[in-house]
C-alpha cells in the first residue's frame, strides 16, 4: 500500500514514518509539511529516502499516486485538504482533530472517496510505543464514516 502523509514532520507524522519504513506491505509514496524540499526519512531522524517533502498536496497527490493518504496536519488546512483527497477520489485516514460536525458533513454527503475518523487518533497517538505490525491491523479497526 503507497501512503502519503499529510502532517509528515509533527511528531506523530515522524513516528509514521518510521513505522512504514519497518512494514514490508507498506511504502512511503510522499508527504507534505512545512519543511519542503527536505528528505522525509531525514526528518523522521532515518537515513535519507529520496523521498522529499512537498510544498503543495495536489501536487505531491498527482506524483505520488498513493492508496492511502493519512492526515496528521493542522485543523487550519484541515478543510481544504480533505476537499483535494476527496477531489482526487483518494481515501483518507484522518488523525487531525478539531472539526466541529457541521465542517465534516460536506466531506461525508457528497463523495465516493471513504474518510476515516475518530480510532485512528487514539490508535496513532501511541504509535511509536507499538510493535511494527500493530499499526497495519489497526487500519482494518477504524471506524468508517461513509
Amino acid at each position: 500500500m503507497r501512503i502519503f502523509l499529510s502532517g509528515a514532520s509533527g511528531n506523530v507524522g515522524r513516528a509514521i514514518i518510521r513505522n512504514i519504513q519497518k512494514e514490508r506491505d507498506l511504502e512511503l509514496a510522499g508527504g507534505w509539511c512545512k519543511e519542503a524540499g527536505q528528505d522525509l526519512g531525514t526528518i523522521a531522524g532515518l537515513a535519507p529516502l529520496g523521498i522529499t517533502a512537498t510544498d503543495s498536496i495536489a501536487e505531491g497527490l498527482a506524483e505520488a499516486c498513493p492508496d492511502l493518504v493519512i492526515d496528521f496536519s493542522v485543523t487550519t488546512v484541515l478543510e481544504d485538504n480533505m476537499r483535494t483527497y476527496l477531489d482526487l477520489n483518494l481515501d483518507a485516514l484522518i488523525g487531525t482533530t478539531g472539526l466541529t460536525e457541521e465542517q465534516l458533513e460536506p466531506f461525508i454527503e457528497d463523495h465516493t472517496s471513504d474518510v476515516y475518523m475518530d480510532g485512528i487518533f487514539l490508535t496513532v497517538r501511541n504509535l511509536p510505543h507499538m510493535a511494527p505490525g500493530t499499526f497495519v491491523r489497526d487500519l482494518a479497526e477504524i471506524r468508517r464514516v461513509r
